[in-house]
């Protein structure tokens, strides 16, 4: 099966909304527990967001939370059943890691650690391939039966950050934007897609076979 994908920037909060709801609602495995899988709709209004489309129609999507002046974090991603296996998955994380490496040194995303879920284990194994580490388990972070392990990835060093951090250092005018523990964001201190830019990203149209 061979199909083109196209990776873009989605700045229209609506249509986040429904693509993310649409898409984690062909994906009850990953997201079961209705207050959770709410959270992430919500969230899509507000977080900087990339879509994979094929023929026009979107297939998955993925965004990212700030969670420092130096991290930042995949909030969330999913791509539609039938489009699983293709390297969607990779190329919405490449779009996203391509947009950090400008601002931040550390990507991380959390999911559920190993033995516990064998969708899990496979989502482990597709961070892992993408260039992830185990960093820690918090066992009890959402549940017992949920432990969070982190995994995290080294973007290197930003020149566009430096040069951030000294303007702020100069004019005293950072907030910093944290998510804590296992809090969604509040929206008072959204990390907006124009917070990152105003132009419309597109990354990648490309075959993907399998």
């Amino acid at each position: 099966m061979t199909i083109d994908v196209t990776i873009a920037w989605s700045d229209d909060p609506q249509a986040n909304v429904q693509t993310v709801q649409t898409i984690l609602a062909d994906l009850p495995e990953w997201f079961g527990l209705p207050e959770s899988t709410q959270s992430y709709i919500d969230e899509a209004a507000h977080l900087p967001l990339w879509v994979a489309k094929t023929q026009g129609k979107i297939i998955g999507f993925i965004d990212l939370n700030e969670t420092s002046s130096a991290t930042a974090e995949i909030s969330c991603m999913g791509v539609l059943k039938q489009y699983q296996h293709l390297g969607v998955g990779t190329l919405l994380v490449g779009a996203l890691t391509q947009f950090a490496q400008q601002q931040y040194q550390y990507l991380q995303v959390k999911t559920v650690d190993e033995g516990h879920y064998k969708q899990y284990d496979e989502t482990i194994r597709f961070y892992e391939a993408m260039g992830f580490g185990r960093l820690e388990v918090f066992p009890t972070l959402w549940d017992a039966w949920n432990p969070c392990l982190i995994l995290v990835q080294h973007l290197g060093h930003c020149a566009d950050r430096d040069q951030r951090e000294t303007d702020i250092a100069r004019t005293g005018a950072h907030q910093p934007r944290h998510r804590q523990g296992n809090q969604r964001p509040d929206r008072r201190t959204k990390t907006t897609a124009n917070d990152f830019t105003r132009s419309r990203w597109l990354f990648a149209v490309c075959s993907i076979s399998c």
